[in-house]
């Protein structure tokens, strides 16, 4: 748990020392948000509790929460706007 703290509070403080902007502030933000959310319910319970469970005809997915959303799509934005900016800059 105290790994998982600090490597949150590191992307933190890279993003503002990198000047991170845009969609990939945003994707980070969320990236972080839902770690975050994760993180306090470990320390407060010691345990995440995961709610949702997608099933469409034989298709399931796996158990996830609202914070794990928050982290894939951070996650995604924030290589969509890396992809973007490799593309520009050529």
């Amino acid at each position: 748990m105290v790994a998982t703290g600090l490597m949150l509070l590191g992307m933190i403080a890279a993003a503002v020392r990198w000047r991170v902007r845009g969609a990939a502030w945003m994707g980070l933000t969320l990236f972080v948000a839902g770690g975050a959310s994760n993180w306090i319910d470990r320390v407060a319970s010691g345990f995440v509790v995961d709610f949702l469970n997608v099933e469409i005809g034989p298709v399931r997915t796996g158990m996830f929460n609202v914070a794990d959303m928050a982290i894939m799509l951070g996650a995604a934005v924030m290589l969509f706007a890396e992809v973007r900016d490799a593309h520009h800059s050529r």
